[in-house]
């Protein structure tokens, strides 16, 4: 994951500016602690901010905030783009002799924005993303995320039509204007579901940019930013309604097989990486198909991960080391005891900036610690 963050309207002075950038880029240092990046319009009054976790292209041509070729777009990016490189073969057709700078799927959307437009882009990337891109000659911002909302983006909403953006909602405890009262709506929704779910968020004037969702802030002729649209480009109703009229017609058989390429060709998008992947593995049906089918078709040996728990009860790990044994992969256990989860609790603000009851948090934290 990167971290994304970012002022819109934000008429401060230099210094100010600056500071609040720092202040960012140390509050996502966990998202992204391989490379800080910034970009400042003063004249637009546009600030965007990048912390990067690098794993595809770990040159410094990867670093963001990256500007298009045609110098249009300057874009702030977490997550990757699976198609990227089919999407590259697509903009060759459309345009010969693309110079491509770098091998990053950062590179591949902004190209796609330039040739075939923000909208068009978002009906044929297939991703996990949360993106910030500035247009300068519409002289607005588009703020999207990804169909399901597997990366996070909040927007803040400050007095005189100035904004805020980030990938964590701890990053606005840095700005002084922002307010720490609490969204009882929010709140509501923590005890109904055991989390806040979009547009909503644990603070007032914060909300979720909501999945499948463009959201954009234009500059108006007062010189003060708007959010002047907040489009659907996806609906998983509308898709689930098409899948209803359009049932698949082929054999059992011949569901089996189309399945299973299917399964392929989304593992090939995902395990697209420049370092090493790994798999957390629990034993049980999901997590062991896919370490099934990634070792499959992996170059190389693929390396799993498990947590296992002194009470029995709880203790799956002998699940996933059979699984391991029988896949020949590289497998590693690790046990959790109740003083690791007590060690961690004073931990977990930290990682999740808003009230998240789920019971497998505190192992997830202590099993990505090792990785």
């Amino acid at each position: 994951m990167c971290g994304i963050a970012g002022l819109i309207g934000w008429t401060g002075t230099e210094n100010q500016i600056s500071d609040i950038i720092k202040k960012f880029q140390s509050s996502l240092h966990h998202r992204g602690p391989d490379n800080k990046g910034h970009w400042v319009s003063k004249k637009e009054m546009i600030s965007l901010v990048h912390t990067r976790l690098s794993s595809l292209d770990l040159s410094k041509s990867g670093n963001q905030p990256m500007h298009s070729s045609c110098d249009r777009y300057t874009i702030s990016f977490n997550g990757e783009i699976y198609n990227h490189l089919e999407i590259r073969t697509i903009l060759n057709s459309y345009k010969k002799n693309i110079f491509w700078k770098s091998t990053s799927d950062t590179e591949t959307l902004l190209e796609s924005f330039s040739i075939l437009g923000i909208d068009e882009t978002l009906k044929i990337i297939r991703g996990m993303f949360a993106i910030a891109v500035y247009d300068k000659k519409n002289k607005e911002i588009n703020l999207i995320r990804d169909r399901y909302g597997e990366k996070p983006l909040y927007l803040l909403k400050l007095k005189n039509q100035i904004f805020a953006f980030s990938s964590d909602i701890i990053a606005f405890s840095d700005i002084k204007e922002f307010s720490l009262s609490l969204d009882l709506q929010g709140l509501a929704c923590f005890f109904q579901r055991g989390y806040i779910a979009a547009p909503l968020s644990i603070w007032k004037n914060v909300k979720k940019i909501m999945p499948g969702t463009k959201t954009t802030i234009s500059l108006g002729k007062d010189r003060k930013y708007y959010l002047s649209k907040e489009e659907k480009y996806w609906s998983i109703k509308d898709n689930a309604i098409y899948g209803q009229k359009n049932l698949y017609q082929g054999t059992y058989e011949e569901g089996k097989k189309d399945l299973e390429n299917l399964f392929f060709e989304i593992l090939k998008g995902q395990s697209l990486s420049d370092v090493p992947l790994g798999i957390f593995l629990s034993g049980g049906i999901d997590s062991s198909l896919i370490a099934a089918l990634l070792k499959k078709i992996s170059p190389s040996n693929i390396r799993t991960f498990s947590i296992g728990f002194e009470n029995e009860m709880y203790d799956e790990s002998k699940h996933a080391e059979a699984v391991a044994n029988h896949l020949k992969t590289e497998h590693i256990t690790l046990y959790a005891k109740s003083s690791d989860a007590l060690r961690l609790v004073e931990e977990m603000p930290k990682v999740y900036s808003e009230p998240f009851a789920d019971s497998s948090q505190i192992p997830t934290i202590l099993i990505s610690n090792i990785i």
